[in-house]
């Protein structure tokens, strides 16, 4: 009799074990789907406005015609690898469970509708594929995450610095960079014809030669433009050097401005005057007609004749 009880005991153990272990396989492999489970999911290539928004400002940022521009900043044209890194993240971005889930909890870690960080809203042309609030930072590059409608509250990996509210952080710096087939500069005139460049000035039968190195040093210096930002005060004076740039089929006229510490430029088809560093100015003005031609070495009487002998 005992030794039935005690088979029994062990077999209803080994069926509370067997159940447990379901319980926690399960478990388990719910928790595994979670974490693996994706915050947002959207085509990027379809995505034409990209709002971002803290308690006082507001900047928009939209893609007409495959461009991303900033209607803030006149239509200056948007850093399209910002826009397309940030929309990666936020791909990037998986969850497992929630933080929090209540009300107070949104006050508490800033992601509530009257009382966030960022309020991004990322849009279609027929809808809106992700509307979300950022809150507190936990941890270096965490933030508190809340999509808008939802109670649950997430720490998610985000950094701080690729959601900047300011349209300046925005725009392309690189705006002002071409390539170069021809240079016309206060005294001289460069035109290149199958990578080499020539004097283009109507004086080229004067015998000059055209130095490779400085003339591809100037080609190098606008193909590698970068501005800084966009000039609140423009520097009022004329400007100290005039460059016309032919690219293909497009012509810029680019002038440069100095006045003390400050270094602007501007190009004719924009209406901003933008601040470039003290390094780029001078690449810039460097170059010149007394060092950029150099007469050709003529031969020697004896050379000459050694050269028609041969």
């Amino acid at each position: 009799m005992f030794r039935k009880i005690t088979i029994s005991l062990v077999a209803l153990l080994v069926i509370q074990g067997a159940v447990c272990a379901g319980f926690w396989i399960h478990a388990n492999h719910l928790r595994q789907q979670a974490q693996t489970r994706s915050l947002f999911k959207f085509d990027n290539e379809k995505v034409v406005s990209l709002s971002v928004q803290s308690a006082k400002k507001q900047l928009t940022l939209t893609q007409v015609n495959g461009k991303w521009q900033l209607p803030e900043l006149d239509n200056l044209p948007a850093d399209r690898s910002r826009i397309t890194n940030l929309l990666s993240q936020l791909h990037q971005i998986k969850v497992d469970w929630p933080i929090a889930t209540s009300q107070n909890a949104q006050k508490r870690f800033k992601v509530a509708k009257d009382d966030f960080k960022r309020h991004i809203i990322i849009k279609t042309k027929t809808k809106t594929v992700a509307d979300f609030y950022l809150g507190s930072e936990p941890n270096y590059h965490q933030r508190n995450l809340r999509r808008a409608g939802d109670q649950a509250i997430y720490q998610v990996h985000l950094a701080t610095s690729s959601l900047p509210i300011d349209a300046p952080q925005w725009f392309d710096k690189t705006l002002l960079a071409t390539s170069s087939d021809a240079i016309k500069g206060p005294s001289f005139s460069l035109i290149k014809h199958k990578q080499i460049w020539q004097n283009g000035s109507k004086n080229s039968h004067l015998k000059e030669v055209v130095d490779q190195i400085k003339a591809a040093e100037l080609a190098d210096a606008l193909s590698n433009l970068n501005v800084q930002t966009v000039a609140k005060i423009p520097i009022k004076a004329s400007p100290e050097r005039v460059l016309n740039v032919s690219s293909g089929k497009h012509h810029y006229r680019y002038q440069l401005y100095h006045q003390g510490k400050r270094y602007q430029i501007s190009r004719n088809d924009y209406k901003q005057r933008f601040v470039i560093n003290q390094g780029q100015y001078t690449q810039l003005l460097k170059i010149t007609a007394n060092n950029l031609f150099h007469p050709v070495k003529a031969k020697a009487k004896g050379q000459e004749k050694t050269s028609a002998n041969k």
